[in-house]
């Protein structure tokens, strides 16, 4: 019973060998609207990315404006990621292996940003500690 053919267990050798799953493949109308999708993140990440830096700059550099800015750029970065896999989709070739290789960036991607917006959460909560505790202004007061 455990030989029988699985076709949904994808890390397994059986499932690679499947035919179901050879035949996709995306339109030429669909691949054009990834690449014109694909570019508008890129801009949209990109000119994200420079208000930021143009912040950094405008503000002053001290901890305060490096954190600020740090914040400000986390969410365009992952932006161009999305456009940078969006692009590989848009471009003709084996398009469910671009589409695997694509799902792996983004969940790596949005992994980080989790944990980076879980670490933000958790020095909030220890500000609001601190104040209730009388520990002066709080953690991101610098």
């Amino acid at each position: 019973m455990s030989e029988d053919f699985n076709p949904y267990a994808a890390p397994s050798v059986g499932a690679e060998q499947a035919e179901q799953g050879v035949n996709f493949a995306l339109s030429e109308e669909q691949r054009k609207l990834l690449q014109t999708t694909a570019t508008i993140m890129l801009v949209a990440g990109g000119s994200q990315l420079a208000a930021a830096a143009l912040n950094l700059v405008i503000a002053g550099v001290n901890v305060a404006t490096v954190v600020t800015t740090l914040l400000m750029g986390l969410v365009p970065v992952f932006v161009l990621i999305a456009g940078l896999t969006l692009r590989r989709l848009g471009q003709p070739g084996n398009d469910r292996e671009a589409l695997v290789q694509g799902l792996r960036q983004l969940f790596l991607a949005f992994l980080i940003k989790g944990s980076a917006l879980l670490l933000v959460i958790g020095l909030g909560l220890l500000t609001v500690l601190s104040m209730v505790l009388g520990l002066g202004r709080g953690l991101m007061n610098f």
